[in-house]
C-alpha cells in the first residue's frame, strides 16, 4: 500500500490535505509529523512512498528537510506546499531537489492529479528492472504528433530510457522526467498548436476546449516535434524542436520572480531551468535544448542556472 506523509505544524491542516487526498486516491496510508525533525523520524521508522511538507515549521523547517531527505532518502520524492509569501523558498527547494511544488490555494483542485503523477513516475524506477546497464552511448530521434497526450506518453518513455541507461537515483529520475514533460508539452501545445499560457489562469474548460479542437484542426493537427534523445556516461541532452511560428526568447517572463512564480504560465520555465543543468532556446524560439550532467545534481548548479535565459514557453 502507498504510504504519503504529511508535513506541517498545523493539525488542521495535515487532515485537510489528507482528506484531498483521500478524495481522489485510492488505498494509502497517511501518516503525520509536525515538522522535520519528526518527519526524519517518522522515514526511519517506515518505507514512504511521497512525502507532502510544509516550508515554515518549527525544529526543522521544510527546506532543511528536503537536505535531510536528500542525503538519507534520496529515491523519496518531496513536494512542497507553498502559501503566498514562499515564492523564494519554493524556488530555493527546487533547486535543492523537491520532485514538485504546489501552491496551498490550489491543493484541492491539483494535489490528487500532481502526487498520483509524481507517485507514478517514482514508482516506475521502483517496479522496472536494471536494463542497458552497459550501454556507453546511445543517439534516439523521435517524430511525436501534436496532442498533449503523446507528449505525456513520450515523457515517460524517456525517463525509462534515462534510467536505465544511466543509473539515475529515484529523486533525479522523478525531476528529468518533470522537465522533460514540460518541455515536450510546450512545444506541442504553444509550439504547434500555438495556444498561449494565459488561458491556464482562468478556472474553467476554455484551455482543455482550445486544445481539443486544435488537436483535430488543420494546420495545427499535421505539426510535429522533432525529439533528439542523446545519452553518454558525462551527460543526457535532449534537443526538441517544433514546427510552429516560434516567439521571442527575450521576452520571456522571469519564472523565479515571486509575481510570476505562482502562475500557471511560469511554473513550466521554472521546472525546466530548475531540473536540468543546461536550457537554452534557439534564435526562433522553436528549439529547445536540454542537458543533465551526471554525477552533477541540478539543485548544486545555481551558478549555472542564473545565469542561463528563461528557458520555455510555459
Amino acid at each position: 500500500m502507498t504510504t504519503i506523509l504529511i508535513v506541517d505544524d498545523n493539525p488542521v491542516e495535515q487532515r485537510y490535505v489528507a482528506r484531498v487526498l483521500r478524495s481522489a486516491i485510492e488505498e494509502f496510508e497517511v501518516i503525520y509529523a509536525d515538522d522535520g525533525r519528526d518527519a526524519v523520524v517518522a522515514l526511519n521508522r517506515q518505507p514512504v512512498d511521497l512525502v507532502l511538507t510544509d516550508l515554515h515549521m518549527p525544529e526543522m523547517n521544510g527546506l532543511e528537510l528536503l537536505s535531510v531527505a536528500r542525503r538519507q532518502f534520496r529515491d523519496v520524492p518531496i513536494v512542497i506546499m507553498t502559501s503566498r509569501g514562499s515564492e523564494q523558498a519554493a524556488t530555493d527547494a527546487l533547486r535543492r531537489g523537491a520532485a514538485n511544488y504546489i501552491p496551498k490555494k490550489a491543493l484541492e483542485a491539483e494535489l490528487p492529479d500532481l502526487c498520483s503523477h509524481v507517485l507514478e513516475l517514482s514508482r516506475q524506477r521502483r517496479e522496472e528492472e536494471e536494463a542497458a546497464a552497459w550501454t556507453v552511448q546511445q543517439r534516439i530521434v523521435f517524430e511525436l504528433p501534436s496532442r498533449m497526450l503523446a507528449a505525456a506518453k513520450l515523457a515517460r518513455h524517456l525517463q525509462k530510457m534515462c534510467s536505465s541507461t544511466s543509473r539515475l537515483d529515484g529523486t533525479t529520475r522523478a525531476r528529468l522526467g518533470v522537465a522533460v514533460e514540460e518541455a515536450l508539452l510546450n512545444a506541442v501545445v504553444h509550439g504547434n498548436l500555438e495556444i498561449g499560457s494565459e488561458l491556464r489562469e482562468f478556472e474553467d474548460e476554455s484551455f482543455a476546449e482550445l486544445v481539443g479542437q486544435r488537436e483535430k484542426q488543420s494546420p495545427y493537427c499535421e505539426r510535429t516535434v522533432r525529439v533528439v534523445y542523446e545519452s553518454s556516461e558525462s551527460e543526457i541532452r535532449f534537443v526538441i524542436r517544433d514546427q510552429g511560428p516560434g516567439f521571442d526568447v527575450a521576452q520571456l517572463p522571469d519564472a523565479a520572480s515571486d509575481e510570476n512564480l505562482m502562475k500557471a504560465s511560469g511554473r513550466g520555465i521554472l521546472l525546466m531551468r530548475c531540473f536540468m543543468d543546461e536550457v537554452s532556446f534557439n534564435g526562433e524560439g522553436t528549439e529547445v535544448t536540454m542537458v543533465l550532467r551526471l554525477g552533477v545534481s541540478p539543485g548544486n548548479s545555481a551558478d549555472t542556472a542564473d545565469a542561463e535565459e528563461p528557458s520555455g514557453q510555459d
